[in-house]
């Protein structure tokens, strides 16, 4: 793991979710491709760019 960088620990970042509208935080040491939740619903979503945060919603499939 790297060095932490004072400016990362206090920047916020987060995105928005499709379902509720509600944050999707994210922590600082998060990368491309990891799985974050919506701290409302549930939702998850794959972390497709961190500047600016883009998010993938995962879609469950539905059950027979």
């Amino acid at each position: 793991m790297g060095k932490r960088n004072k400016r990362y620990e206090k920047e916020h970042r987060a995105g928005r979710c499709e379902l509720c509208d509600g944050d999707v935080e994210l922590e600082f040491y998060v990368e491309r491709g990891d799985v974050v939740a919506c701290t409302n619903c549930g939702a998850e979503y794959v972390l497709k760019a961190l500047q600016p945060v883009r998010l993938k919603l995962i879609e469950e499939e539905p059950e027979p």
